[in-house]
Formats: C-alpha cells, structure tokens, sequence
C-alpha cells in the first residue's frame, strides 16, 4: 500500500466529527454535571464519611433543590437505619460541615 492510500483510508475510517445537535447536548450534559458537582461535591464527600461504610455502598445522592438533599437507597431497611442515623445526630453534623444549605435529607427507596 502507498503512503497516499494509508492516508484515505485512515481518513474514511477514522473518527467522524459529531453533528451539531449531538455536541451541542454532550455540553449541556457536561454544563449540568459540572454544576452538579460544584453544588453537591462537597456534601457527597462528607455522605460517605460520615455514613457507615456499608450503607454509604447502599446509597446515592440524586440532588438537592431548595436545600433538601434527595437520597436514594436500595432498600427500605438502608433507608430505615440511615433515617435513624439522621435524628441521632447526622443531620447536624452534616449541616454544620457542609458549604451548601442544608436543611433536610428526604429518603426514597428504589
């Protein structure tokens, strides 16, 4: 093969660019991530501190909206013993070390 028909063909076959409409939602997705983490990234971090190891592997944040942070858990009985960790003083605590607003954590079981 010649140099020339290397080049073509690593033209026809390499990487096509995305179409517009394709980048333009790859961005926003990355645009929302970014926010999301900015405003979360620390309360996740203190989450999975503080929460027992065990029951942190058991849960995710889904986001926060006028300074509720909605968690999802795998089962009720996660959701059961986080919901107790909460009142005995989780709450507080995450309050106190977290930047954002934090003014309640609703649960939800998948």
């Amino acid at each position: 093969m010649t140099l020339d028909r290397l080049h073509k063909l690593s033209q026809w076959r390499g990487p096509k660019p995305r179409p517009a409409i394709f980048q333009s939602a790859v961005s926003r997705i990355q645009r929302d991530a970014r926010r999301t983490h900015r405003h979360l990234g620390d309360f996740i971090e203190h989450w999975q501190a503080m929460l027992p190891e065990e029951l942190a592997k058991r849960t995710s944040i889904e986001g926060v909206r006028g300074g509720t942070i909605h968690v999802r858990t795998d089962s009720a009985a996660v959701s059961f013993e986080v919901d107790r960790l909460l009142r005995e003083g989780l709450l507080a605590s995450l309050r106190r070390a977290c930047s954002i607003t934090v003014a309640d954590v609703k649960l939800r079981v998948r």
